[in-house]
């Protein structure tokens, strides 16, 4: 079963799924994540509802990414990653159709959810099974070149959409953009899924093998659930999505509240995700030359400075330098909730409970996205600004990056 599992796909081939995989990461998350925080100001005053309310969209979003993850396992084994794949092109085309026709809030609530399963079985779990799958080497280094592809579909996905969603004198012009990105996702599956193939030729095992292997990963996964380290790992995760995504989210808002002007806000985030292309590859070869605790402590680390840049951002000329110093210091911080995850499953927890310890850490991320956006927007809405709430997270990072160093720590002794 071993001599199985090791078996090399051919080359071509393995190139042609890794190339799909980044074109699916590029512009999945470039239109249909990167650019939301876009959509904020628009969409509350064209409907008239406050940003607080508004920001449950996401919430809806990121729980129905943490639902489906716990079970990412069990349906990709089921089912194979191409339907999956096809069915979260299928919920993401759904979603943003739905934005462009919603008259009220509740609209926005159900396309939230139907864009939490498209990202669930497109991003970060499904290229983090795909790469497990198809590479046997630098594993590392290739999953960073994939998910950085989401930095491209990011510049991508505001350059374009910026001018559509901030066009003078239509407040629903908003509503063009998600039909354009809709478009362009609808295309992108058809690229997509007639090109992808789930396994390497020699991959699929006998079913006397598969039902072993079952056994295997099933005790295994009990063993990982009475581990405290697994459960104090997941609480790092959900610190990290709740202050990196939460401030994500509020950003341009921030920027817009402070005197700046829509086209710099898009300029700060462009700014970032050139930087994403940069940091998440090397993140994954800095894994792969420098190890868990080094790559881990760098991106944890930047995640505590870029929550405090933004605090004493001004219109100034020299608020404006800071805010493009923010964009490039959180692009070091934001593999954290990417490119990390697939590396903390294997690295932290070994292959055998891989799938499901993947599938479980991208829920505790979700569930830290969910809460942290809308608390963001209650210190808005209750203080008239987000500064209290930048605060709040550089701390909350601190904590998690010293937690976690610990427990890789005791990982790298429990393997020595």
């Amino acid at each position: 079963m071993e001599q199985q599992l090791k078996r090399q796909a051919p080359t071509y081939q393995k190139w042609i799924i890794i190339v799909l995989s980044a074109l699916m990461v590029c512009l999945v998350l470039g239109f249909c994540n990167s650019a939301r925080s876009l959509y904020v100001q628009p969409v509350t005053q064209a409907l008239g509802i406050s940003r607080s309310m508004y920001s449950i969209t996401d919430s809806c979003r990121f729980a129905s990414t943490a639902i489906i993850n716990l079970f990412f396992g069990t349906l990709v084994a089921r089912f194979g990653p191409r339907k999956l794949i096809a069915a979260g092109f299928v919920c993401a085309v759904s979603a943003l159709l739905l934005f462009s026709v919603a008259e009220n809030v509740w609209l926005f609530y159900v396309g939230g959810v139907l864009l939490g399963l498209a990202i669930a079985w497109t991003t970060t779990t499904m290229v983090g099974y795909v790469v497990n799958i198809w590479c046997k080497e630098r594993k590392g280094t290739i999953m960073g070149a994939v998910l950085a592809c989401s930095g491209i579909g990011a510049v991508i996905g505001t350059q374009t959409l910026s001018p559509i969603i901030n066009r003078s004198g239509d407040p629903f012009a908003y509503r063009d953009a998600y039909r354009l990105a809709a478009l362009v996702l609808t295309v992108t599956a058809i690229v997509v899924v007639t090109l992808f193939r789930n396994y390497p030729e020699g991959h699929v095992l006998a079913k006397a093998e598969k039902k072993t292997a079952t056994q295997e990963e099933n005790e295994a996964y009990a063993q990982l659930l009475r581990r405290p380290d697994f459960w104090a790992a997941l609480a790092c995760v959900f610190a990290g999505g709740l202050t990196l995504q939460g401030i994500q989210g509020v950003a341009v808002p921030h920027l817009r509240d402070v005197g700046m002007d829509a086209s710099f806000g898009a300029t700060v985030l462009s700014c970032q995700s050139i930087m994403l292309v940069v940091t998440k590859f090397s993140t994954g070869w800095l894994f792969d030359k420098k190890g868990l605790r080094f790559t881990s402590t760098m991106c944890m680390a930047a995640g505590v400075v870029s929550s405090l840049l933004l605090i004493p951002v001004t219109a100034s000329f020299s608020g404006r330098a800071l805010a493009l110093v923010f964009s490039v210091v959180s692009a070091a911080a934001l593999p954290i909730e990417t490119v990390m995850l697939p590396i903390y499953a294997q690295g932290l927890f070994g292959q055998k409970t891989y799938n499901k310890a993947l599938g479980i850490f991208v829920s505790a991320k979700e569930v830290g996205y969910a809460t942290g956006g809308p608390l963001m927007n209650l210190c808005y809405d209750l203080t008239g600004d987000y500064r209290i709430a930048f605060f709040g997270a550089s701390v909350m990072m601190a904590v998690a990056l010293v937690t976690m160093s610990q427990i890789i720590r005791r990982a790298e002794k429990q393997k020595q």
